[in-house]
């Protein structure tokens, strides 16, 4: 069985007063590929941010790579939901994803290490022929993944990924999709996105954070229902069919 790799027990966050997720339990494991569905306002970047150690539950308890979210967080790759960025601000494709690599480099070169784990992260997102470019010379979807090969370029063993696919439309999703699928032999990958039809062809489970109505026709298995916010179905690459949207 694959190691665990992030353990969540539990958890409840407020926000603003209002109980935001409570009781969410989750295990992630070595080479899980966990997708993340749920309303608007309803947690899904909340929980990324509470695995990453950028916020804090009120109650429960979080393990990461066997330590603190702080402290595990080194070992992922995270994309944001937005990305902020001047697209005219004159650096190249290999200067942005280089940018992972500037742990403690204030002011100092980037080593050879460096310079070839970017490539790498480059050469996985099929950018590499386009490292010289600016970013405002990209299409939508080739930006989307600079950020990602970004995320890659400190190797990561848990990528972390909140709406990359926004803005983007069907053929670059699906383009986009079938490389995640090829990082996820290398690394475990959690993603959010809403759009459940093409997510649930790629993903090897989905979890809904917050409340949702579930068709479980045809489903292998439930895996785990933990706390009235969490439903997690498993199976290899299920058809995911929800019965009504999903609600506050």
């Amino acid at each position: 069985m694959n190691k665990e790799i992030v353990s969540i027990e539990n958890i409840s966050f407020n926000y603003s007063g209002e109980k935001l997720l409570e009781n969410v339990s989750l295990k992630i494991y070595e080479k899980d590929f966990v997708g993340i569905v749920g309303p608007n306002g309803g947690g899904k970047t909340t929980l990324l941010k509470l695995i990453l150690g950028l916020l804090k539950p009120v109650k429960g308890k979080i393990t990461v790579f066997n330590s603190t979210p702080l402290k595990g967080r080194t070992k992922i790759g995270y994309l944001s939901q937005h990305e902020y960025i001047d697209f005219d601000f004159p650096v190249t494709v290999k200067e942005i994803v280089l940018m992972s690599r500037m742990q403690n480099k204030l002011f100092k070169n980037y080593s050879e290490q460096d310079l070839i784990a970017a490539e790498n992260a480059l050469n996985k997102m099929k950018l590499l022929e386009m490292k010289g470019k600016k970013l405002n010379e990209l299409s939508g979807g080739e930006k989307q993944r600079v950020f990602i090969a970004r995320a890659l370029a400190s190797n990561p063993e848990l990528l972390v990924l909140d709406e990359p696919l926004n803005n983007v439309d069907i053929f670059i999703q699906k383009d986009l999709y079938e490389l995640l699928v090829e990082l996820n032999k290398e690394m475990a990958i959690i993603v959010v996105d809403h759009n459940t039809e093409m997510l649930s062809k790629y993903v090897k489970e989905i979890a809904c954070v917050n409340k949702c109505m579930i068709n479980s026709v045809d489903y292998h298995k439930i895996k785990k229902i933990s706390g009235e916010n969490s439903v997690i179905i498993s199976g290899e690459n299920p058809e995911i069919k929800f019965s009504g949207e999903l609600i506050d």
